[in-house]
């Protein structure tokens, strides 16, 4: 065989590979059709990209505004503690300002499609939220005092855990 009939051959070869190709697809064999179609997936690639930086970039500022909440409740608190008793009506009040943070930023971290370590801690500032109300009513019963002692720490944990959850979304 020349070079001339290997080239054929090795021709022959890719355009039956191409067709093989163009039958698999759903659509026609013809090359416009195929053509839309990947323009329409590069679109919605390109948007789906898009919505997951914005979901993101909000994980991360929801993380950081949760943290903030938590660092002013925590100021609240102690202002509560050496100023006056009348800072606990403050304290008490401004949690719903800021709760509805933590939910979010689980929607957040799957609407992100951030690792399931990010997702983890998203649900874990949803269940240390919930530890925080079954800890700061305990403090009225005198048998529960060591779980209202509890509340300090897990105000501590929430905080961390928000911090984290906003510096691991910003990584992406």
């Amino acid at each position: 065989m020349t070079r001339l009939h290997t080239r054929r051959a090795s021709n022959d070869s890719s355009a039956r590979s191409l067709e093989d190709s163009h039958s698999k697809a759903p659509c026609s064999r013809s090359a416009s059709c195929n053509g839309r179609r990947r323009k329409r997936l590069a679109t919605l690639g390109h948007t789906l990209t898009r919505r997951v930086l914005i979901a993101q970039r909000a994980l991360a500022v929801v993380g950081w505004l949760l943290a903030g909440a938590v660092l002013a409740q925590i100021f609240i608190a102690g202002r509560a503690v050496f100023v006056g008793p009348d800072w606990w009506a403050q304290h008490r009040a401004f949690v719903h300002t800021f709760e509805w943070l933590s939910p979010l930023a689980v929607v957040l971290a799957y609407l992100a499609r951030a690792a399931r370590s990010t997702k983890a801690l998203a649900w874990l500032t949803v269940v240390l939220l919930f530890i925080q109300y079954a800890t700061a009513g305990s403090q009225s019963s005198l048998g529960r005092l060591g779980l209202a002692a509890l509340h300090p720490v897990g105000a501590a944990l929430l905080f961390w855990a928000s911090v984290e959850l906003a510096r691991r979304a910003r990584a992406g």
